[in-house]
């Protein structure tokens, strides 16, 4: 009767041993794959020219371009991406590492460039649990979220480029001239072919 319960302890500890060696695998792979170097496209200039046509300026609040985001982003990815504007502009969406969704949430700091698009530097970020570097999350982010042609993921800069000028309609070109958040003061020069 002793040696049935010596084998059974000893069963029970090769079992228990072996399922923490499977989940230390498991975890090794999951790293392996989520902190695999990502090939990086090399950014091109964008030469953007001026379209002839009539030309309006319009002011607008963060509750309307919050309005508009949310019905682009709708319509092109779904419920894959959720973006918004309070202080800052927040992103919030989800990547799918081996059958989990882990959930991603980027906070930008929004910068007007002299072509009048918008240029948005990380300034806070979170990944789930797990700790990773903006570059890697933003690399994830392009890696694995579709995103609109309009917009363009830059992991080493820690940006994301928003060419509004010539990305939302071949009808229209748009012109940031003053994105102050704080101010809750947003001018656009928008040109109609």
């Amino acid at each position: 009767m002793k040696r049935e319960d010596t084998n059974i302890w000893k069963i029970a500890f090769f079992s228990f041993l072996g399922f923490i060696i499977a989940m230390i695998l498991v975890g090794m792979t999951i790293l392996y794959f989520v902190l695999q170097p990502v090939e990086i496209e090399e950014r091109q200039a964008h030469i953007q020219e001026d379209i002839d046509g009539a030309t309006f300026t319009v002011s607008t609040t963060k509750e309307d371009v919050n309005y508009w985001i949310q019905k682009e982003v709708k319509e092109t990815m779904g419920e894959e991406l959720s973006i918004y504007l309070a202080d800052l502009i927040f992103f919030e969406t989800s990547i799918n590492v081996l059958g989990m969704n882990v959930p991603i949430e980027m906070v930008f700091a929004p910068n007007v460039t002299e072509e009048g698009n918008l240029v948005l530097y990380e300034h806070s970020f979170r990944v789930g649990v797990l700790q990773l570097s903006s570059e890697r999350v933003l690399q994830l982010m392009q890696t694995s979220v579709d995103f609109p042609d309009w917009m363009e993921v830059i992991p080493p800069e820690r940006k994301i480029f928003l060419n509004i000028r010539d990305g939302i309609s071949d009808e229209m070109q748009v012109k940031v001239q003053k994105f102050d958040l704080d101010e809750n003061e947003i001018v656009l020069e928008v040109t109609i072919k």
